[in-house]
């Protein structure tokens, strides 16, 4: 899981129902953005000790502006966050033919989804190929 700063918009139109939003000034952004751009906050990465500089440099500014946070007393929610990586052992079998016919990931196809299972199958399907329409002899 990783915490997003939520709201933001809410919390935003929340202050400016009551009063008028405070102003930003170009120097401001100017600043805020110099400031995440930096090394210090090492690209800021979900789930590395940046992401946790960078929430609460966000937080912190949010406050000063103002603003009040979005989700009770938590500028934060959490948020899940899920990673595939290809098997590298997978492999594709292609029945119907004569014999069944094993692929081996990267040497003979590329295959991925989006789904979070950990086995994707496709029966009885027709299919096609795909080249890459080179002509080199």
């Amino acid at each position: 899981m990783f915490k997003s700063l939520l709201g933001l918009s809410s919390a935003f139109m929340a202050t400016s129902a009551l009063a008028a939003p405070p102003a930003i000034s170009l120097d401001t952004l100017k600043d805020v953005t110099r400031t995440l751009a930096s090394d210090e906050f090492e690209g800021r990465a979900p789930t590395t000790p940046a992401e946790d500089k960078t929430i609460g440099y966000l937080a912190g500014r949010f406050g000063a502006a103002g603003l009040k946070p979005g989700n009770g007393e938590s500028w934060f929610q959490n948020v899940p966050i899920v990673e595939l990586n290809a098997d590298p052992k997978m492999v594709m079998t292609i029945s119907g033919g004569k014999a069944p016919r094993s692929l081996a990931y990267k040497t003979d196809m590329v295959a991925f989804g989006y789904r979070i299972t950990p086995k994707t199958e496709v029966k009885d399907s027709d299919m096609v190929f795909v080249g890459y329409g080179i002509n080199a002899p």
